[in-house]
């Protein structure tokens, strides 16, 4: 398949093949595609999942209560130190 496209979006593409993340205007314009596709799911898609999510908030909240999120980053800092520490050895 042959595509057209303007020469702005040439540039865009060949900036961001340039930048690195991608290693074709092929591979780029694809993964724009299946960004596209996926952030765009039909109503009737994003209705299946409903269910789903749905037991998935259930089951966190039987699985007990929550941690607050000042209490989990403060540990999650913690371990950044120590694993920071250890490195410097």
């Amino acid at each position: 398949m042959a595509i057209t496209l303007r020469k702005e979006t040439e540039e865009y593409i060949r900036a961001r093949v340039e930048k690195g993340g991608y290693e074709s205007a092929e591979q780029f314009i694809e993964a724009a595609i299946f960004s596209y596709v996926d952030s765009n799911l039909s109503t009737e898609e994003l209705l299946e999942e409903i269910p789903d999510l749905r037991a998935k908030i259930e089951e966190g909240l039987a699985s007990g209560p929550g941690i607050p999120a000042e209490e989990v980053f403060a540990e999650l800092y913690e371990l950044q130190r120590e694993l920071e520490e250890k490195a410097k050895r």
